[in-house]
């Protein structure tokens, strides 16, 4: 095995390990797990910055004008490196799952932003409106009463 092959088989498993940590980010943002979900985002970052040292180092090694896995192959197959090929074409593939998961993982983010936006408005209206007792026993806030607590 060559170390191009070899760069090429540790860049498909690190991004079949990104894909798994994708699908384990979309679980625990659909099933609102939240306690779990930075831990799950912590290693998919790192795992992030690691893939994008593998794809820098494979674009410069076989001299490629972008890292898409379309010119992965194309300088693979040029160079002769057939036993790479099929790990660029689960690179490929990878590369395409990681994609529609992330768009999905975003829209359910910005979905919960959303909702959690609206409680907080709906909060902080309530909030506005109610009112609240001071430490003399009168209310504050919103409607006022002439009577404190103990004469109630």
């Amino acid at each position: 095995m060559t170390a191009i092959s070899t760069q090429v088989k540790d860049l498909a498993a690190n991004l079949g390990l990104f894909v798994t940590l994708l699908k384990r980010e979309h679980d625990a943002l659909t099933a609102k797990a939240l306690d779990s979900l930075s831990e799950v985002v912590e290693e998919k970052n790192r795992l992030a910055a690691v893939l994008g040292q593998q794809w820098e180092t494979l674009r410069k090694t076989l001299a490629l004008a972008s890292a898409s896995p379309a010119d992965l192959s194309s300088a693979l197959n040029a160079r002769g490196e057939h036993a790479a090929l099929k790990d660029s074409q689960a690179i490929g593939l990878l590369s395409e799952q990681a994609r529609e998961l992330n768009q999905r993982n975003g829209a359910l983010i910005r979905e919960q932003l959303r909702q959690t936006n609206k409680a907080v408005e709906i909060l902080q209206a309530v909030s506005r409106q109610n009112a609240t007792y001071g430490p003399d026993g009168l209310s504050h806030g919103g409607l006022a009463y002439s009577r404190t607590i103990d004469k109630a």
